[in-house]
């Protein structure tokens, strides 16, 4: 028998903004949720009973979150196990994706169909937002992590996020869930249950063998959410991935396989060039702290293009602005990324220098002298112009201080490789282990000035746009700081160090990893005193 309809929507959907059927007594998607439907004229929830609401959803979809359920599961193992299911020729249905692998010449030449990305986004997480969520995501991603890390288009983001969420593509999803987590401050329990939900989308998109421009972004900022907060080796193996799926799609090189297509403009030819440079930059700044683990990507040449003015990209401009090479002088102007870029590509040459046991000692002398020379012009360069108003720091800068740092430190301790050199080689060594012992120093002392020229500006509102990658070079000043009291006991090194101290406790409220540095340094400093 029919009972008719409500005369107005249950508040559950009016509250989520989902299309009520209006059924009575309980409209289908209260069914379907099992939550309570009520049509009463005065519902009203207040903003505890909301979030108390949201606490039941978001416990509800992580249960029912295991994992993600993008495409149909399996009924039974034997479902898995027959070669003959349906769901077994699936895994091969986008020829074109395995043409590139297999053969690429034959890919390049034949009109192979390229299916166009039609997974959609699971509803499970894509009903917890809503445009308006969308809107106050985009808003405080690009005027925070956007300004050190403009690699996420405007233009090109607006343009496929003007629907509900519920009809986004799952990549589309996976990036709005990324740009969330990173600008979020893990301080609480519910930070941490937005990373697993997003790291389960992340894995299941990925089994879905869906590779996109936005999934290597989403990658990134999930990568510097994990380094930022210390959450390792999860960075460590993700830059990997991101690495392997920027090589996928052809952004590593132009000659190569093409899976995302040829660029319909400069701004999306741009937004690839900038994704790979970030790859780049993260893949040798996570390597800063471990010794012999090789990089995933290749150094870039000297014909590589750095990133264009990133005004003219963030606007769409039609002409493409004078593009500078790898190669040009340092002193071109160029933006703020892509004098991260350049100093990052600095810092890869400073691992690369420190890893490499095979060289002739004469040459790796010779290497390091060039090495120094250049990353210390660099480094006045970008420290005489920097603009600090927008910013604290200067990413760039910090990036030059890590790989002096690194660089000092792998030939302070040279003294057991002078046994067997000729007398003059073993001069030549003796004389640079003297000098890193004094770059040592120097770059400590650079690095007190850098941190109180920033506390000047380092405000609730300026922390948002701190990057996590300045952390290392405060961490490692600290930590040479503290051995350089212990050994000469002079107390400026005492004061310097407690400097660093501060300004590291004061970005542990942004990363994580702050803290997870002074904590390492404590453990140190236990250590050098119980064996002092």
């Amino acid at each position: 028998m029919d009972i008719g309809e409500a005369p107005r929507a249950c508040a559950s959907c009016k509250r989520n903004k989902r299309g009520c059927d209006k059924s009575l007594p309980k409209c289908s998607l209260c069914i379907r949720h099992n939550r309570d439907c009520d049509y009463s004229e005065n519902s009203q929830f207040n903003h505890r009973e909301e979030l108390e609401d949201l606490r039941s959803r978001v416990l509800e979809l992580e249960q029912r979150l295991t994992p993600v359920t993008l495409t149909p599961a399996a009924s039974s193992i034997s479902d898995l196990l027959n070669p003959d299911n349906s769901a077994h020729h699936s895994l091969y249905h986008d020829l074109s994706a395995v043409a590139s692998f297999i053969d690429s010449d034959t890919s390049s030449t034949c009109n192979i169909p390229n299916p166009s990305n039609n997974i959609s986004a699971p509803e499970e997480i894509s009903s917890l937002l809503s445009i308006s969520d969308m809107e106050e995501i985009k808003y405080r991603y690009f005027n925070s992590v956007h300004t050190w890390m403009p690699i996420v288009s405007k233009i090109r983001l607006e343009r496929i996020t003007q629907c509900e969420p519920r009809l986004l593509k799952a990549d589309a999803l996976l990036l709005i869930m990324c740009m969330k987590l990173v600008c979020t401050y893990d301080q609480r329990q519910g930070s941490s249950n937005l990373y697993n939900l997003t790291k389960k989308l992340s894995q299941e998109v990925e089994l879905n063998g869906l590779v996109t421009v936005r999934t290597v972004q989403a990658g990134l900022l999930l990568c510097v959410y994990e380094a930022g907060h210390g959450i390792f080796p999860a960075a460590f193996l993700n830059i990997s991935c991101c690495a392997r799926q920027g090589v996928v799609l052809g952004l590593h090189n132009k000659l190569a396989p093409q899976l995302a297509g040829n660029p319909r403009s400069w701004v999306d030819w741009e937004e690839r060039q900038r994704v790979w440079w970030m790859v780049v930059i993260l893949d040798r700044y996570i390597a800063i702290g471990s010794d012999y683990r090789p990089l995933c990507t290749e150094d870039p040449n000297r014909d590589t293009l750095l990133p264009a003015s990133d005004s003219a990209w963030d606007n769409g401009e039609m002409m493409c602005p004078e593009r500078v090479l790898l190669s040009s002088n340092s002193d071109t102007p160029v933006s703020s990324f892509a004098r991260l870029a350049q100093a990052s590509n600095l810092l890869g040459r400073v691992v690369k220098h420190c890893n490499d046991t095979s060289l002739e000692i004469e040459y790796v002398l010779d290497n390091f002298e060039r090495l120094t020379q250049t990353i210390i012009a660099f480094l006045q360069l970008i420290t005489t112009n920097q603009d600090l108003s927008s910013n604290p720091f200067s990413t760039a800068a910090a990036i030059c201080f890590s790989a002096l740092f690194k660089l000092a430190s792998h030939h302070a301790c040279d003294m057991h490789i002078e046994q067997g050199l000729d007398i003059a080689v073993a001069s030549r060594v003796r004389g640079i282990m003297q000098r890193s012992v004094q770059m040592l120093k120097d770059t400590s002392n650079q690095v007190i000035l850098f941190v109180r020229d920033a506390r000047q500006s380092l405000t609730s509102e300026t922390m948002e746009l701190v990057s996590p990658l300045v952390l290392n070079c405060i961490y490692s000043s600290t930590a040479n700081l503290s051995w350089m009291g212990i050994e000469n006991g002079a107390p400026q090194y005492a004061v310097g160090k407690a400097v660093c101290e501060e300004m590291l406790q004061s970005l542990g409220a942004r990363w994580k990893a702050a803290n997870a540095y002074l904590e390492l340094q404590r453990v140190a400093d236990r250590d050098q005193e119980e064996h002092a």
